[in-house]
């Protein structure tokens, strides 16, 4: 099997200028006046030109990078672990070394041939689209490698729906934008790191983000064993993971696949005998259902306290400016949680509880330890197991209205009332939130 060719473009070489003149051509045929990248005063072809070339230079370079598939930790005070959080998205994190070369070839032969060659753009693919498509957005093709995992990233870290919607909108200004970054990844990253990069975070359908969980979803496989026929049905999967699911549509995605291997034979990358063999396989496939995401707090050594962390966190919005983006970012964003739990008021707290009131006991107890002066949360306790089988709970009795507070700290209420002048007559109104 004969390997693509690996050419880097040489940055330093007669690449810029040509790259600008495609750019200017580019700005000028896609209207970017209407667009808003070019204001209106410039009216000269040449003026109209440079103006273009100097936004499109002037435009954002700064890419985030997601962190994807990464358990986060929650840690008492003195560091040991509290509970592990996982992701609910289907996600297997690789590293490049680990993808068969058939695997990169295969992807990179039907999503962007050039690849090696180009610095992020296909400015061919992307005039021809701006030509086309003269109403303002785009329907054409010209999306690199590079391109499509800048708009994956953008998706992924998008702080709202707003960002979001500006992801994936049909416009001109936004591919625009997205070239500006793909160029800019390119001059930071190699070949390898992208695709790395776009491999695991790409969809694959049936809920498997990135070519790991493909692998395993589709054939039970790790992805160093994923096979020819196999790389070349999950290459053809990228454009439309519903269209070509496999699992549902077993005959588009035979057709996909032939045309994935059509498509290494033209480019000299399989020969005439290793596609025709390639095409007469089976698609083989061995579905594994993603595995279930249970609660982590389950099988926490402070259950109670593991909630609440957890649910002041969703809440939190340096996280994000939405629920799912916060929750993303909480289960999957690789986090290292400290708190102030300490363990061994916690288990002195459950150990007392247990004691005084049996966990069978129809009457629920909590209690909470708040350190004095630094309001630091030392345990949280309840004398009822934390699930939700018969005489669990998982109400977080111990931050709502569930339960009232204990009598014990009402009799230093009052002696400090009394002791300020407020009479046993005094009342106040005190709602549950």
């Amino acid at each position: 099997m004969r390997e693509p060719g690996r050419r880097t473009p040489d940055r330093k070489s007669g690449g810029r200028p040509r790259k600008l003149l495609y750019i200017v051509a580019l700005a000028v045929a896609a209207g970017l006046l209407a667009a808003g990248i070019v204001t209106p005063v410039v009216l000269g072809t040449g003026l109209a030109a440079k103006a273009a070339s100097n936004s499109f230079e002037s435009l954002p370079t700064a890419l985030p990078e997601p962190t994807l598939g990464r358990d986060s930790v929650i840690l008492d005070a003195a560091g040991n672990k509290i509970a592990t959080l996982h992701g609910t998205e289907n996600r297997v994190p690789v590293k490049i070394a680990q993808v068969p070369e058939i695997m990169k070839t295969a992807i990179v032969d039907i999503e962007d041939s050039r690849f090696y060659s180009h610095d992020g753009i296909d400015y061919k693919g992307l005039l021809r689209a701006a030509l086309t498509d003269t109403n303002g957005s785009y329907s054409q093709g010209g999306s690199t490698i590079t391109q499509q995992y800048v708009k994956n990233v953008l998706l992924y870290s998008a702080d709202s729906a707003e960002q979001a919607a500006a992801a994936t909108d049909k416009s001109i200004a936004r591919k625009i934008r997205e070239a500006r970054l793909a160029l800019a990844l390119e001059e930071r990253w190699s070949k390898s790191q992208i695709l790395k990069g776009y491999l695991n975070i790409v969809y694959f359908g049936q809920s498997a983000y990135g070519i790991g969980a493909a692998a395993e979803r589709y054939f039970g496989e790790t992805v160093n064993q994923l096979t020819l026929p196999q790389s070349a049905l999950l290459a053809g999967l990228v454009q439309s993971p519903t269209a070509y699911d496999p699992i549902n549509h077993p005959q588009a995605a035979l057709k996909r696949r032939t045309e994935v291997l059509q498509r290494m034979q033209q480019l000299g990358h399989l020969t005439a005998v290793q596609e025709k063999a390639a095409q007469a396989a089976p698609l083989d496939l061995h579905p594994v259902a993603p595995p279930a995401v249970a609660d982590p707090c389950l099988t926490s050594t402070a259950p109670f306290y593991c909630d609440w962390v957890r649910t002041q966190l969703r809440n939190d919005p340096a996280l994000g400016s939405t629920q799912a983006l916060r929750d993303q970012r909480l289960l999957e964003g690789g986090l290292t949680i400290r708190t102030t739990l300490d363990p061994a008021v916690q288990a002195a707290a459950q150990s007392a509880l247990n004691e005084t009131v049996e966990p069978t006991n129809s009457v629920t107890v909590a209690e909470a330890i708040v350190q004095p002066g630094t309001g630091n949360v030392l345990a949280m306790a309840v004398n009822k197991p934390y699930g939700t089988g018969p005489g669990e709970t998982t109400i977080p009795v111990l931050t709502t209205a569930a339960l009232q507070p204990g009598s014990t700290f009402k009799v230093f209420t009052l002696t400090a009332a009394l002791a300020q002048g407020l009479p046993l007559s005094t009342s106040f109104y005190a709602p549950a939130c």
